[in-house]
């Protein structure tokens, strides 16, 4: 499945998006963690399945 990501990251004013494949929702939780804990500038990562958000992991409220 392909997944839309999101991640906050303390050097940009906007989200960099990401789109990423994976099996199913835990698969796509690993990538999200591997997301996160990549640079120490990542604040949040959240993964959207057609338009919903499914996961959202580190700093802050949802995304707008």
């Amino acid at each position: 499945m392909e997944y839309q990501v999101l991640i906050t990251d303390d050097r940009y004013s906007v989200p960099t998006l990401r789109l990423v494949q994976a099996a199913d929702v835990e698969g796509v939780r690993e990538l999200a963690e591997r997301m996160l804990a990549d640079s120490v500038h990542h604040l949040r990562v959240e993964v959207f399945d057609e338009g919903l958000c499914i996961l959202a992991i580190g700093e802050g409220g949802p995304a707008t």
